[in-house]
């Protein structure tokens, strides 16, 4: 008896006609550079799209620069310009998989950032 989605010998089953590419979660950096662009100001600084913390470029900090599913991969989200925002490490990490608006909201994540400080 052979597992779901595998062959007799254990192996992975070959694609067939009707099967799709796998979905991509991970942005390109073309598409990174187009979120933390959207998310200039005025002054030229990028800012969280939720919180509007000034970002920072470099990782391990509350305000590392993101990008942000507005709709979470997990729940269908494309990985496409329309669907990502720079955000925040600590906005992005309270999302979550969270609906932006009524499952999340920045309110939320400014209690986060409080705790971040």
């Amino acid at each position: 008896m052979s597992r779901r989605g595998c062959n007799a010998a254990g192996g992975a089953q070959p694609a067939t006609a009707a099967s799709t590419s796998p979905r991509v979660r991970t942005p390109t950096k073309e598409q990174r550079e187009a979120a933390l662009a959207r998310a200039k100001g005025p002054d030229g600084v990028e800012r969280c799209t939720h919180c509007d913390t000034p970002l920072d470029r470099q990782a391990g900090k509350p305000n590392s620069a993101e990008i942000d599913h507005r709709k979470a991969f997990v729940k269908g989200g494309q990985t496409t310009d329309s669907n990502l925002d720079a955000a925040c490490h600590t906005c992005n990490r309270s999302k979550g998989p969270k609906e932006l608006g009524t499952e999340w909201t920045p309110e939320q994540a400014m209690r986060d950032h409080e705790r971040c400080t």
